[in-house]
């Protein structure tokens, strides 16, 4: 019994020994890389890799975690319960603005019609939301998506009559009349084309200005580089494997979602899967900066204008495209 609670004890310090050693020396480069997701197509090219073993091929340790909610999403990331986040550039900025330090670091899709405005026939333009009784969600990319569209006219949400609702929400009270128009998507977008009394005013397939991208906690980014290095090119390397075998690739990201095949082809319709050369031009280079830089400087202005961040910032603090750039495949 006193032999058995020497080697307790003893194996018990040489825990604590090697706890102390390991503090303070940033992420732990043999945990995995924790990427949390919610229930979207877009994200593809993260399931192919880790059901074809790309991630095991490149030797990084990803582990895909489906939480639906944008605030619980951000909870954990805030906490270091997870490494990154697929959410959109002007998410990216209002985090930033709390104090979350965060970086985007790739775009795995674009909206392409997936995202828009419905309204009442008779509502024919931007100009004449006016006055109208318009539903979307405060904070979100149905907001900002809606800024843009009224910036190209004149105007802006405070022109309008605001029903503050969730997307799903104000797609719903369209449908029921409840609405002049709406913010929103699918399936909400199509059941417009259905109703006698709407149409799709205007969606992201004329203006697109919605960009899905990663981001991931800067600790992580300056202390493991090489494992997130491995991981993008796990994920382009998935996504040449899904343009080529289209039907594998959709059945993979319909088993991981479960979800039926019919809707991740239907949400596949309205978005823009993006490579690796269309990763390169999104995100430029030092000496020739890419068109990121001007989404993220549309998202800083817009949210001003709107009072949901209290100061600027320029896209050098939110974005880094090194990875991409420099990246070898």
């Amino acid at each position: 019994m006193v032999k058995y609670f020497a080697k307790a004890t003893l194996l018990l310090l040489m825990s604590l020994l090697l706890l102390g050693s390991s503090c303070g020396r940033g992420p732990s480069q043999h945990q995995p890389l924790r990427i949390a997701l919610n229930i979207w197509p877009g994200y593809g090219a993260f399931f192919i890799a880790k059901d074809k073993g790309f991630y095991k091929d490149e030797g990084v340790d990803v582990d895909i975690q489906i939480i639906q909610g944008d605030p619980e999403r951000e909870a954990a990331l805030v906490s270091g319960k997870i490494d990154g986040i697929g959410m959109t550039i002007d998410n990216l900025i209002l985090l930033r603005d709390k104090g979350v330090p965060v970086k985007a670091i790739y775009k795995y899709d674009g909206s392409n019609g997936a995202d828009g405005i419905v309204a009442k026939k008779e509502i024919t333009s931007a100009e004449q939301l006016k006055g109208r009784t318009v539903g979307w969600a405060p904070g979100t990319t149905s907001h900002y998506f809606l800024t843009q569209v009224l910036k190209d006219v004149g105007l802006t949400t405070r022109d309008l009559n605001h029903a503050a609702m969730s997307s799903d929400d104000a797609g719903a009270a369209f449908a029921a009349g409840k609405l002049d128009a709406a913010v929103t998507w699918e399936p909400w977008l199509s059941k417009a084309k259905e109703n006698a009394n709407g149409h799709i005013l205007i969606s992201t397939r004329e203006k697109p200005v919605i960009e899905d991208v990663l981001f991931m906690r800067e600790e992580v980014l300056n202390g493991r580089k090489d494992d997130v290095e491995k991981f993008l090119r796990a994920c382009f390397k998935a996504i040449d494997y899904w343009k080529a075998n289209p039907d594998e690739g959709n059945n993979i990201i319909a088993r991981n979602l479960n979800l039926p095949i019919g809707d991740v082809q239907s949400m596949l319709s309205g978005i823009k899967v993006m490579d690796y050369g269309d990763n390169r031009a999104f995100f430029g280079t030092s000496s020739a900066p890419g068109p990121v830089g001007q989404a993220y400087k549309n998202a800083v202005d817009a949210w001003l204008q709107e009072g949901l961040i209290k100061k600027p910032s320029k896209p050098e603090d939110g974005i880094d495209g090194t990875f991409v750039s420099s990246l070898r495949r």
